[in-house]
């Protein structure tokens, strides 16, 4: 008589959409700056000092807090008017405000009203991020806002470059400046497969093994968007490519060692956990799942539609 063990039933899912990840003493000063008192950013930058990993991904947090109001930043600048990192987190926050003004949609689902706003917010955003440039001459973060700048005023490459060369003299490093260069690079905005690719293999960062993964991902979502032709080439590219495979075996040695601890650790190994489960590797997407407490953030799960829906049928298949 065979005996069949009963596969326990998947824990319930948690996908984080809050951009402070897991940082709650930036969730709190984002949230009291949100109600109008800037001092608790303040103070926290003023904390973070010179480290970029940290102060890069406050001031992007701060900055996105701005989208729905930014007169509590604005009152920070005046009252601060020599303080770097207010003048930072209003440029970036401007930058953030174009392109909410656009939407995430596709170029030709986008109306012309949309595109106005957007780049009319960017060319104030421009000025702002500059402003920023004068009082923190040494800070590498308004450059990374200066590079969605060039997505989005659809900057040459030399120009982009350029951009780039003063962010990495700054943090070579610098993680969000990473995401920030992988989206120029995408085929889907001003570079190719090719130039994407390359650049997500010739990162050295601590974090360098998650970028080609982040590659991937970009690759599948552009060629799906160009209809079914191209959506059937990439059915099974997770699951088939050598490449991939090497590359997901590359990240998950990376996991294997001391414990990520840069400012977007949680970001990364959601984009780990994605690619195990795209690969349908649920043995090794069990273990992490588990190690993160069945949680992650969005990114790259919408990629899906719902995250929470995507997030949730992974997890019964690794469970």
């Amino acid at each position: 008589m065979a005996f069949f063990r009963r596969r326990s039933a998947a824990p319930e899912g948690v996908i984080i959409d809050d951009p402070a990840l897991d940082d709650d003493a930036l969730r709190v000063a984002r949230d009291h700056a949100r109600r109008g008192d800037w001092h608790p950013a303040e103070e926290l930058l003023r904390d973070v000092g010179d480290d970029w990993d940290r102060r890069g991904h406050a001031v992007d947090v701060l900055a996105q807090a701005t989208v729905e109001d930014a007169g509590w930043a604005d009152q920070w600048c005046a009252e601060r008017p020599a303080d770097a990192g207010a003048a930072a987190v209003r440029g970036w926050g401007e930058v953030h405000r174009a392109w909410a003004m656009r939407g995430a949609d596709w170029a030709e689902n986008t109306g012309s009203e949309a595109f106005e706003g957007f780049f009319q917010g960017l060319t104030r955003a421009r000025g702002l991020c500059r402003r920023a440039i004068e009082l923190g001459p040494d800070d590498p973060t308004p450059w990374v806002a200066m590079l969605w700048l060039a997505i989005g005023q659809e900057e040459p490459q030399n120009e982009f470059r350029r951009r780039w060369n003063q962010l990495t003299a700054r943090d070579p490093h610098n993680r969000l400046g990473h995401i920030a260069a992988l989206q120029y690079l995408a085929e889907k905005w001003h570079g190719s497969h090719e130039q994407m690719y390359a650049f997500a293999r010739k990162a050295t960062g601590p974090w360098a093994a998650v970028l080609p993964l982040q590659a991937h991902a970009e690759y599948v979502l552009t060629e799906e968007g160009k209809g079914f032709k191209h959506a059937y080439k990439v059915a099974d590219f997770w699951k088939e490519s050598p490449e991939v495979e090497a590359d997901i075996d590359a990240a998950l040695a990376w996991l294997g060692g001391s414990e990520p601890g840069h400012a977007m650790a949680l970001h990364d190994r959601t984009v780990v956990g994605y690619a195990l489960a795209q690969a349908e590797r649920w043995a090794d997407a069990r273990e992490l799942f588990s190690r993160m407490g069945n949680q992650a953030y969005e990114y790259p799960w919408y990629y899906q539609g719902d995250p929470l829906k995507a997030f949730t049928r992974a997890l019964r298949r690794a469970y």
